[in-house]
């Protein structure tokens, strides 16, 4: 783990101090300026089509790969993954974007789905871009749900992983504590928006799903599924093979993978993070010598916004690729 490359205190504006506007500000407010990105279709074991999606046009010379891994029903189009995606453009890396299944542009034709625990797919897809880009060093980050399926990941492969280092923000590490905290008053606007996206996503697949393994619920009985715990028993336990909703939680929840992980990794959460409590924030001891730990007390779930409301200062994307070039330059060093 890098010594010299402290992070910083994130010190936003009275005027956005506030979690829940830290947390829906890119969603109130996106940026205009996308980047124009074509998609990279990798086919996956089953016969999926993975997508990874890549800008039309990128600098000649690259200081490395960085894999970018959205949230619970996010896509290349998510402000935060444009931001972050440009920001690593201006710092001379190659960004790359993992649609999860049937997010974005991802259509999803087989039965499996994404979800918090589903690694085998970004384990996939980071082979690929390893035997195409022999050469290249490769560092990920992930939000949110993508950064417990990153944080598992990198645990479960250990010493083994092919990842030059990896960035992790507002993880849920801990399943049930975040779905438990999804169902007070506080977030339960938050879990009504993803749950209904979840919902309608599914009915959807039912139509063009050829099922054998699985047997969906009634559009009707899919829509009375309320909550996270009620979805995760009900479609996500069962689909993907696990007992129930607690047996998924407790397989899938990466902070017990923390104390493998092996490359070196920041992992950055705010106190105010609304999707979460104090249960999801990692002892000293559940932490690798190789993991760099940054609680923040402000920045609300993926947002770390300051400045001006006319000039907002997007803190995670100077931050994380400082950090990530930081990294570089340990091993060119060493």
């Amino acid at each position: 783990m890098s010594d010299h490359m402290p992070i910083s205190r994130f010190n936003p504006s009275i005027w956005v101090r506030n979690r829940h506007l830290q947390t829906i500000w890119s969603r109130l407010f996106p940026r205009k300026q996308l980047v124009s990105l074509k998609t990279w279709h990798i086919p996956s074991s089953d016969g999926e089509q993975l997508n990874l999606c890549i800008a039309n046009n990128l600098p000649i010379e690259s200081k490395g790969i960085v894999v970018l891994l959205h949230g619970l029903e996010g896509s290349a189009q998510s402000d935060y993954i444009q931001g972050m995606f440009q920001a690593l453009i201006r710092h001379q890396f190659t960004p790359m974007v993992l649609e999860f299944r049937g997010c974005g542009s991802a259509q999803n034709l087989k039965e499996r789905a994404y979800h918090s625990g589903e690694t085998s797919d970004l384990s996939h897809v980071i082979e690929v871009i390893r035997a195409q880009h022999p050469t290249q060093s490769i560092s990920a980050i992930g939000y949110s749900l993508g950064g417990n399926v990153l944080a598992k990941y990198l645990g479960e492969m250990g010493e083994q992983c092919h990842l030059s280092s990896a960035a992790i923000v507002s993880a849920p590490l801990d399943l049930a504590a975040c779905a438990a905290q999804m169902n007070t008053f506080s977030a339960s606007i938050y879990q009504s928006h993803l749950i209904d996206s979840m919902q309608q996503k599914l009915i959807d697949k039912l139509k063009r799903v050829e099922w054998q393994t699985f047997t969906p619920p009634s559009p009707n009985d899919i829509l009375k599924l309320k909550s996270f715990w009620q979805f995760d028993n009900t479609i996500t336990a069962p689909l993907h093979g696990f007992d129930d909703v607690h047996d998924y939680y407790t397989q899938s929840s990466a902070k017990q993978f923390l104390k493998a992980i092996h490359k070196p990794c920041l992992i950055i959460h705010a106190k105010d993070d609304p999707f979460m409590n104090e249960h999801v924030i990692p002892l000293k001891s559940e932490l690798s010598a190789s993991i760099e730990y940054s609680l923040q007390d402000y920045g609300g779930h993926v947002g770390f916004i300051k400045g001006s409301p006319w000039r907002p200062y997007y803190w995670l994307e100077h931050t994380v690729p400082n950090w990530i070039e930081s990294q570089l330059c340990d091993v060119i060093t060493s």
